[in-house]
């Protein structure tokens, strides 16, 4: 397709290459696929085809993949050609960027309707009870985990990131009062019970981390410049004229990084020469 014609000539008209650990990377992925359809007895080409793909289409897919992430590391990574000073991001992600944790007491019932009467007042009396326990010292993480109602935390330890605007890095968003309320917060501070339609959040922001301002980096460029390696793909497919050499469609991750990565076949996946090539490389 266009996608990958292009990426394939911007790569290597950069001059970029591909390490062997996409080799193993590549040759790893195609062994969990397959261990994946022989557990629904399943043959390789057939659980393909329910894609629209052969097995050639496929690896070519991911070639197109590396392609693509190799350029946007060239471009986006660190001290990459279209990327602003680590400085000038580090700055911008202090000034935009809140790791944040709540103890969430919730004023609904099991249906999801509201809690009125003395069902109502009991949450009430917890929230003032949480309070009062964060004015004695009491250890934040210890009472969310005793008092929190947001089944989120729970796979969420270390909170939330966020930006100024609730939005995480998922692409979804926080209730504009939580918002507010942790962007409020300088780091360690603590508010005062915060009330959305979900109930009372008691919020405290946690410093960030060097793996947040990673997570975020990407946003922080598209932020910074407008541009993203998504916007690049599309300003050259626009300005391209493509031609297309004899034999192209006949490329295959193969011919992207040699012979050591070619595709085993399903048996190799299933505990024969792939398992032993892994082996030999991880002893290397």
């Amino acid at each position: 397709c266009m996608l990958a014609s292009i990426a394939a000539a911007k790569f290597h008209e950069l001059g970029l290459e591909l390490g062997a650990d996409k080799a193993w990377e590549y040759k790893s992925f195609q062994k969990e696929i397959g261990e994946m359809v022989a557990a629904q007895e399943m043959d390789f080409e057939d659980y393909l085809a329910n894609f629209g793909l052969t097995e050639r289409q496929f690896r070519n897919l991911v070639a197109r993949d590396y392609y693509i992430e190799a350029l946007q590391e060239y471009y986006f990574g660190a001290n990459g050609e279209k990327a602003p000073s680590e400085e000038e991001m580090h700055q911008a992600f202090d000034e935009n960027y809140f790791r944040v944790k709540h103890i969430l007491i919730s004023d609904k019932d099991a249906t999801g309707a509201d809690l009125t009467g003395d069902a109502l007042a009991e949450k009430q009396a917890l929230v003032q009870e949480v309070q009062d326990k964060l004015a004695a010292g009491e250890d934040f993480d210890a009472l969310m985990e005793q008092y929190g109602e947001d089944p989120g935390m729970e796979t969420n330890k270390d909170g939330y990131l966020i930006d100024k605007d609730g939005a995480t890095l998922d692409g979804s968003f926080m209730v504009e009062e939580f918002t507010k309320g942790a962007t409020a917060l300088a780091v360690d501070e603590i508010s005062e019970p915060v009330k959305s339609d979900f109930g009372w959040h008691i919020i405290k922001r946690v410093p960030a981390t060097e793996q947040d301002f990673e997570d975020a980096r990407y946003a922080l460029i598209y932020a910074l410049t407008g541009e993203s390696i998504n916007s690049l793909l599309s300003e050259w497919i626009e300005a391209a004229e493509v031609e297309y050499p004899e034999g192209h469609e006949e490329l295959t991750i193969v011919d992207v990084l040699g012979e050591d990565a070619a595709a085993p076949s399903l048996d190799d996946l299933m505990g024969g020469a792939a398992s032993s090539d892994t082996a030999d490389a991880s002893a290397e």
